[in-house]
């Protein structure tokens, strides 16, 4: 039986798939629309964040720090999106 080969993948190619992540995409999605693992493309997202980490310098959040803060808030912000769309729901109903 053959063993798969494994892909390689440009250093251009993994830098814009963790820029579509850092965008705000979710990373299962990015992962599917360009048919790599969702592990991989994770590892890439960590180790660009480490390499941005080790360039900070001066106070203020570290960039991985701004990234868990922006994942918290994305949460947040769904979170009460679906509040308000039962409390309007419940509004009509009642109203």
């Amino acid at each position: 039986m053959k063993k798969p080969t494994r892909r390689h993948y440009s250093a251009e190619f993994k830098e814009d798939a963790v820029k579509l992540v850092l965008s705000g995409r979710s990373l299962a999605e990015v992962a599917k629309d360009l048919d790599i693992e969702r592990s991989c493309l994770g590892r890439w997202r960590r180790e660009h964040l480490e390499r941005l980490d080790d360039q900070h310098e001066g106070p203020g959040q570290s960039p991985s720090e701004m990234a868990a803060e922006i994942q918290r808030l994305r949460k947040e912000l769904a979170h009460e999106r679906e509040v308000t769309t039962i409390l309007k729901k419940t509004i009509k109903y009642v109203s």
